[in-house]
């Protein structure tokens, strides 16, 4: 038995694509316990996944000779293992991870 799926619909239409995926890891500070993540140190890290998913479409734009757009993004922040240090200080070094999902569209070539 064979399934077959549609291909995922694209920002550019019908066009050719490259899909291109990749993975990026900040390291945040959180605070241990498992009440309160430090809210503050992530959005940081947010910001910064993002920056970073933004200039990597750039880079692949250049490198692939191609138009690029960002698809998608995904951020993931798990909790952090618990320590023998003092609960509540922001010791811990844990990570949030993202998943970037891009299109590249070749550039024509001038004939």
């Amino acid at each position: 038995m064979t399934t077959t799926y549609p291909p995922p619909t694209s920002a550019y239409g019908t066009e050719p694509v490259i899909r291109i995926s990749t993975a990026f890891r900040i390291a945040v500070a959180v605070n241990e316990g498992p009440s309160v993540p430090n809210m503050a140190a992530q959005e940081l890290a947010r910001r910064e996944l993002y920056t970073m998913a933004a200039k990597e479409c750039s880079v692949l734009s250049e490198t692939f000779k191609a138009e690029c757009r960002l698809g998608s993004i995904n951020t993931f922040a798990p909790t952090p293992a618990p320590s023998s240090s003092s609960a509540g200080s922001p010791v811990a070094l844990g990570s949030i991870n993202a998943t970037a999902n891009y299109e590249l569209r070749p550039r024509a070539t001038a004939q």
